[in-house]
């Protein structure tokens, strides 16, 4: 239907993923002038130190993020080339470009699409940016790093009036928000499970989850076209492949050396029509991965 070929899901399962000071690891490579929609960097894809179509970048004259150049100005990526991103000015309905000239090797701080929507603080206990480790956990002695952030968001408009490609859309697309954890212990202050299944199935008016993500970094993917037509970004060259005979809709997948991410949403509104025509619903999870 028209909300499901909307919908869209970002997941955060990390600190790092959430928010990098990319320091030497990856600098601006060819000075910016000012109104440019394209920067070039060191590497799009270093291992550990990429970007992602999504992303919001802001630039810095010392390693540790602290001297602007750019008022702290922030860009969304909107499509990478090689080592050159595309970019416009966030929140600005015109999709300005660069408001500075920034220099060569100019140092980048690097943040998740939605990273503005969560409180910044991990837990009562860690004030560093990003999921990492929540309350129940820290005080139950139950390890570290089992919180993760995620978000439903409409791509075209159809659900909220607003689009996510759109210049300055960005956030009133937001469907709904979540903040779990990975421990089916874990629980609120007020007893509540927050493990995120349980989360997601109590919560969420949008989707249903479907099995376990493994560690790794975002996990972007849309349902878009038919049914159920699950679209990383473009930059990961997915080779769309149609399922065997009855089932019908087509599912982007790539051989791929990274962590799996096996997930798979249901949409709410098209669950009831599954008894009517079982051949259209998937039935298994689908392999995706971290990027």
């Amino acid at each position: 239907g028209t909300w499901g070929n909307s919908l869209a899901v970002q997941i955060c399962p990390s600190a790092t993923v959430f928010e990098q000071d990319l320091g030497d690891n990856n600098l601006v490579a060819a000075a910016g002038s000012l109104g440019d929609i394209t920067i070039t960097v060191d590497d799009a894809d270093a291992s550990g130190y990429a970007f992602n179509v999504g992303d919001l970048i802001s630039f810095y004259s010392d390693t540790s993020n602290e001297t602007p150049i750019d008022a702290y100005n922030e860009y969304q990526v909107t499509a990478i080339d090689s080592n050159v991103l595309t970019i416009r000015l966030d929140g600005d309905p015109n999709g300005a470009g660069l408001q500075s000239v920034i220099a060569d090797n100019s140092n980048i701080k690097r943040r998740w699409a939605f990273y503005d929507l969560f409180n910044a603080e991990k837990s009562s206990t860690d004030s560093s940016p990003g999921p990492g480790t929540s309350d129940w956990s820290t005080q139950n002695g139950r390890g570290t790093g089992d919180e993760l952030f995620i978000v439903v968001y409409d791509t075209t408009g159809d659900i909220t009036g607003y689009g996510y490609d759109a210049a300055a859309q960005r956030t009133a697309s937001v469907v709904e928000i979540h903040r779990a954890s990975k421990n089916p212990s874990a629980k609120s202050p007020q007893g509540d499970s927050i493990y995120y299944p349980n989360v997601i199935f109590r919560e969420s008016l949008y989707v249903y989850w479907g099995d376990h993500i493994a560690a790794g970094s975002t996990a972007v993917f849309d349902l878009l076209i038919e049914g159920f037509y699950l679209c990383p970004t473009a930059r990961l060259r997915n080779e769309p492949y149609r399922e065997p005979a009855g089932m019908g809709w087509r599912i982007p997948k790539r051989s791929y050396s990274q962590n799996h991410l096996l997930i798979l949403l249901w949409l709410q509104s098209h669950f009831a029509k599954r008894a009517a025509s079982p051949h259209k619903y998937l039935t298994s999870p689908i392999d995706f991965c971290f990027h």
